[in-house]
């Protein structure tokens, strides 16, 4: 069997503030990247993910769509997150940078 890896992958620590730091994953798809952020407590996703999916495996899950890069997710508004988050303080159109630190 032949693997051919055609899409760019970018891996990213990223220290979010009060000496948390998250991982942070962009996958190169058309037509917009899939991106992914882990957490202590939960993960943040963008529009590729099903958050209702989430919500029936009763995950901490936070998302914002639209977003092209790392960069523009970090600094975007929670667009919708499960009820596990929202125990973490989450809340619509908050930053996902804010988000991502009440879940770390």
């Amino acid at each position: 069997m032949t693997i051919l890896y055609n899409h760019s992958m970018r891996i990213l620590d990223i220290d979010i503030g009060r000496g948390k730091r998250i991982r942070a994953y962009e996958i190169e798809l058309e037509p917009a990247p899939l991106i992914l952020a882990a957490a202590r407590n939960g993960w943040a996703a963008c529009g590729w993910f099903d958050i209702n999916l989430a919500e029936k495996k009763k995950a901490a899950a936070v998302q914002a769509v639209g977003v092209n890069s790392i960069e523009e997710f970090l600094e975007a508004p929670v667009t919708g997150f499960t009820a596990k988050a929202g125990k973490y303080r989450i809340r619509k159109g908050m930053r996902m940078k804010t988000a991502l630190l009440r879940l770390s």
